[in-house]
């Protein structure tokens, strides 16, 4: 008959691209699924496992959790504060919380007690966009003024630890020079982390390097609101360390003036009340 189909005579009608009788084809496969994992005499698991169910955390939850992380982190238990960050059962939103509800717990304190790298990147993927804020500054000036070994001179009953050069690297590599310059940038006349550096004596020069090359020569710019700039921060040895970084950069003009004033600097008055503390 016109119009008729069968298994003999003439090609069947096609369907549609993605018109399929799916849930025939479903069948066929199960039933062969079926059939072949009995054969194999076992049953394969379910696929797609439920994930951990997450804790309902209320306001008295997330103070003793803070308290225990913070007790945690002053007796640098690492292993047992990864495990806080790792844990499934807890939200990402509520770690943040947790870590906010102490402001040392998420950012200074990790940091001065010397926490592992790897540990410190947890943190602030963890924080999110709260490390481009405060948070990270804090992060970033705390590591800054632990890591010179100058500090264990000066302050000799501090129970010092050293912050090493590949956590502030890490720190500045993602908070960028808008972190390293953030109080310059939203309160006028404060003083950069980098002026603060090197008012602590912090003469690392792959750091002074590294925060050179980060935020450009506009750092060497900038005046706190006592109209003091980067050279009254400077003693002898930070001076020929950033003379020494701006000779290795084109000879422009700009990089000429710079190397002019650092070089005939003189007696800054950092130097000044150096040598009259060592008098």
């Amino acid at each position: 008959m016109q119009g008729s189909t069968s298994n003999t005579g003439g090609a069947p009608n096609e369907l549609p691209r993605g018109s399929r009788n799916t849930i025939n084809d479903y069948d066929e496969e199960e039933t062969s699924s079926t059939s072949s994992q009995e054969n194999d005499g076992h049953v394969m698991p379910m696929l797609g496992s439920p994930s951990a169910t997450l804790q309902v955390l209320n306001e008295s939850d997330i103070q003793s959790k803070s308290d225990h992380l913070y007790e945690v982190c002053k007796d640098k238990t690492w292993d047992t504060f990864e495990q806080f960050l790792s844990d499934e059962t807890i939200s990402k939103a509520d770690k943040k919380i947790i870590f906010q509800k102490c402001y040392s717990l998420g950012c200074r304190m990790p940091i001065v007690k010397g926490a592992p790298i790897t540990l410190v990147q947890n943190i602030i993927d963890c924080l999110e966009e709260v490390f481009f804020g405060e948070s990270g500054y804090s992060m970033l000036e705390a590591a800054l003024l632990n890591s010179s070994d100058e500090l264990a001179k000066r302050f000799p009953a501090y129970k010092y630890t050293t912050v090493s050069y590949d956590v502030v690297e890490l720190l500045v590599s993602i908070g960028g020079a808008d972190l390293v310059k953030m109080r310059c940038l939203y309160e006028r006349g404060r003083r950069s982390l980098f002026q603060t550096y090197l008012g602590w004596n912090g003469q690392c020069p792959r750091i002074i390097n590294l925060l050179l090359q980060v935020c450009r020569l506009d750092l060497l710019e900038l005046q706190d609101k006592d109209g003091v700039g980067i050279l009254e921060f400077t003693n002898r040895t930070q001076r020929d360390i950033i003379i020494d970084y701006l000779q290795g950069l084109d000879q422009s003009p700009r990089v000429q003036k710079y190397i002019e004033s650092l070089t005939n600097a003189g007696v800054t008055p950092k130097v000044f009340f150096s040598m009259v503390d060592n008098y």
